[in-house]
């Protein structure tokens, strides 16, 4: 039999109540593993090796972690902690209430660390059992690990979720911060979960593991790649069904391209949907209501809603409460749009008419990519941008996946089908994307020189040789090896185990800080942080802003530092908003503008000019503090 049919059988013969002890198995709402949780078992409860897991959608990966999270908190006579990454917030948020409600009841505490949580207080980590955490927010609170090393000493579990986010620009920070905790903490297991991808080796030779038994009795490296647990689309409990269709773009108006697709939208619910229900994701919240409107004209009115009763002009009564709908002509006939623009009673109506199947068809922005549960057996994503910042930006490959994820769900249908509409030139990444074929390449190299004045400042780089053995603790230094062309450096330069220009990429960049007054390299060849590095470093600051602001002379006053900081590359992706202009040119002549402009707001300098003046004591600080550091690092330097 092949391997996840005799897993099956296992797992009949040995239930949870048998493998796990009594307090524990409340944390499971069934009587068996899957096949997938079978075969990790062993490992993630009895073991401590690093381990990597790359499985489909719907596996049952969240029990994985959780196994991991009962090996280290089964010994009630320690105090050991756990850190969960994961890369949004909506689902930091989703393990946190899960979890919370899980662990609480053990006496095992868990505390949320996004950017939507007040956690500046070191004193609820310290409490804390369970810390769930997005990259950015671990990052900047183990940018103060030195301060608290004891606490650092602690953590022994670090849950890595959708770890194929190191692809994703936001994956630097991820990237960062695992290679920093490694070098802190090296007794820290790893445990990396994630969707399907081609190179999953490169990431357990990334999250090696030390062996000193093995090193001490024949002098081997010390060092193994974590333990592959790799899953194909045989393991996926509910089958799916992926189409990629390429869009001949006739216009150079990408908006008018998203809006003429609303009339592809009827043939692919015909032939995709066999008639149950259907998630279309939208770009805008505009689109959402566009493409409901366009799809209500092609579906028959409803003959009969139970528990739903018109009594009023947009206003129903459900489950004898009266709801205002917005979008009850459209519900009428089976199509409803969702979005956050609704307010929360109206999409909760609009799931549950989803779920008893009055609603066929939902048009709606990311909002239901994840969390709600909903039974959607097809899923199309209309168009592969967002409009942000008034401006189209491609999905990445995380959001992509989470949209598809949502078809065919294993509580409510035994298949689905999920159907990606793009443009022609990007048909063949999406193929790779939902086959499983896009490698997960590093982005650490984008803002290199950031994190590594940032490790500088930290004092986990204090010379040359601490730098190199950091660099070879990223994913960045893996994938170099393996795909050098990728990041622009020639086959030839890469020997069998060390790239020989590695030490130049850190030379390079070590001497733009020094160019730049950042950090210093004292005779010893000790390499130390000067106040602006660790300014930089503690604000997030990019280099080439620093840059600008190193410019700037002693007598310099606050209105030039506000132009300067207005130009600044953290800015760039602003864009104007529908009637902004008319609120920034009512704030320009406000008496409390100390510094107002000249005539009227035209450019994105001049609307950050203008706000950064309004951004309160914080802003003023962070400004005030950088005028005081260039005006001491111009004077020393004269």
């Amino acid at each position: 039999l092949p391997v996840h049919l005799r897993a099956y059988i296992y797992i009949d013969i040995l239930g949870i109540n048998i493998m796990l002890e009594p307090r524990f198995r409340i944390l499971f709402g069934f009587r068996y593993f899957n096949s997938v949780q079978t075969d990790c078992f062993d490992q993630l409860l009895h073991g401590s090796n690093n381990v990597v897991i790359s499985a489909p959608t719907g596996a049952g990966k969240t029990c994985l972690l959780e196994l991991a999270l009962i090996q280290l908190f089964r010994n009630p006579s320690h105090d050991f902690k756990a850190i969960y990454l994961a890369p949004t917030k909506a689902l930091c948020a989703e393990r946190f209430k899960d979890w919370s409600s899980k662990f609480d009841p053990l006496g095992i505490s868990c505390k949320e660390a996004t950017g939507d949580t007040d956690f500046t207080n070191l004193g609820d980590i310290l409490r804390a059992r369970l810390i769930i955490a997005t990259p950015e927010k671990w990052d900047a609170l183990s940018r103060r690990w030195r301060d608290n090393t004891n606490l650092m000493k602690m953590i022994k579990l670090l849950l890595i979720d959708e770890v194929h986010m190191l692809r994703e620009k936001r994956g630097a920070t991820l990237e960062a911060v695992i290679s920093r905790m490694r070098v802190v903490e090296p007794t820290i297991r790893y445990l990396a979960v994630s969707a399907t991808v081609p190179n999953i080796s490169d990431i357990a030779a990334w999250l090696s593991y030390n062996c000193p038994n093995e090193s001490a009795t024949n002098g081997s490296d010390a060092s193994k790649p974590a333990i592959i647990k790799n899953f194909g689309e045989e393991y996926r409990p509910v089958k799916l069904v992926r189409h990629v269709y390429g869009v001949e773009m006739r216009t150079d108006n990408y908006f008018l391209f998203e809006r003429n697709l609303d009339y592809k939208l009827p043939e692919i619910v015909s032939t995709h949907s066999h008639g149950k229900p259907t998630l279309v994701f939208c770009s805008t919240r505009k689109s959402a209501q566009q493409a409901t409107e366009f799809l209500s004209k092609t579906f028959p009115r409803l003959p009969n809603l139970e528990h739903l009763s018109i009594v009023g002009r947009n206003q129903v009564t459900y489950d004898h409460n009266v709801c205002i709908l917005p979008n009850l002509e459209l519900v009428v006939t089976g199509v409803a749009f969702h979005h956050a623009g609704l307010d929360l009673s109206d999409r909760r109506l609009v799931e549950n008419l989803f779920i008893e199947g009055m609603v066929k068809v939902i048009c709606t922005t990311s909002t239901l990519a994840v969390g709600v549960n909903l039974p959607a057996h097809l899923v199309v994503i209309k168009s592969t941008r967002a409009y942000i910042n008034s401006r189209y930006v491609e999905y990445s490959d995380l959001e992509i996946l989470q949209m598809i994820g949502r078809a065919g769900r294993p509580q409510f249908d035994t298949s689905g089908v999920a159907v990606i509409l793009t443009t022609v030139d990007q048909k063949s990444r999406y193929d790779n994307l939902v086959s499983g074929q896009e490698p997960v390449e590093s982005s650490l190299h984008l803002n290199l020189i950031e994190h590594i004045n940032a490790e500088i400042s930290l004092g986990s780089i204090a010379n040359r040789d601490m730098a190199i053995r950091w660099l070879k603790s990223t994913f960045l230094y893996t994938r170099i090896c393996n795909n050098p062309s990728y990041y622009k450096i020639a086959d030839q330069e890469i020997t069998s185990t060390t790239p020989r220009n590695l030490p130049d990429i850190f030379i390079r960049n070590l001497h733009l800080l020094e160019k730049a007054g950042l950090v210093r390299i004292n005779p010893d060849q000790n390499i130390t942080s000067n106040e602006m590095g660790k300014a930089m470093a503690r604000y997030y600051i990019k280099f080439p802003t620093v840059q600008e602001v190193a410019k700037i002379t002693s007598g310099a006053g606050i209105r030039d530092i506000l132009i300067t900081l207005a130009r600044s590359d953290e800015f760039k992706d602003l864009r104007f908003q529908a009637g902004e202009k008319t609120v920034l040119n009512t704030i320009n002549k406000y008496p409390s503008i100390r510094h107002p402009l000249k005539g009227k707001v035209k450019t994105i300098d001049e609307k950050v000019f203008l706000l950064l003046q309004v951004c309160g004591p914080d802003g003023y600080f962070v400004l005030l503090f950088f005028y005081e550091q260039v005006v001491e690092s111009n004077s020393n330097s004269t």
